[in-house]
């Protein structure tokens, strides 16, 4: 196994990854973001990969398995400017009252060994108006979608989509 696939497999194994988001109606927002830390983390190293004019950071914690980042963010189309986002890209597109979000999460080194028992990726937004569909793998609620990624899923393929179509405000 090649460092950069045995790098994401330590990540994926040492815990949970938790995306918790809310949009506005004009693409602003907040998110907070929960990873694994690595071995000699620090809070400036991981603002420094979360620097970006689109991104502001409120807090960075530094736990003793993960990592917290709460930010805002003023288009979450542009959350990949920072290098801490920079494998997820994400849409916006608004037709006939409505609004599609596309998040697409790469993988640029997908693992094709067996993957050992590990905890779920999970992702949730709180969106501007009411969910009408998700993809198949969300939870819907009212204005919120929650995707949970089976890690293994993510950890094989070279990417991830999650869409959700909702009312636009």
């Amino acid at each position: 196994m090649t460092r950069a696939p045995l790098l994401l497999l330590c990540l994926l194994v040492a815990g949970c990854v938790t995306v918790d988001a809310t949009l506005k109606a004009d693409g602003s927002g907040t998110i907070t973001y929960t990873y694994n830390r690595e071995k000699n983390t620090t809070v400036a190293a991981e603002k420094a990969r979360f620097a970006s004019p689109h991104l502001t950071i409120e807090s960075l914690t530094l736990g003793e398995k993960t990592v917290t980042l709460k930010a805002k963010f003023d288009d979450v189309t542009k959350l990949d400017t920072a290098e801490g986002f920079k494998l997820a890209t994400i849409t916006r597109t608004r037709k006939d009252g409505e609004e599609v979000l596309d998040v697409t999460l790469a993988n640029p080194k997908p693992i094709t060994e067996q993957v050992p028992s590990i905890p779920d990726l999970v992702f949730s937004v709180t969106l501007p108006g009411k969910v009408i569909e998700a993809t198949p793998t969300a939870t819907i609620a009212g204005t919120r979608v929650t995707w949970t990624i089976k890690a293994a899923d993510y950890a094989h393929a070279p990417k991830t989509e999650l869409s959700v179509r909702y009312a636009a405000s």
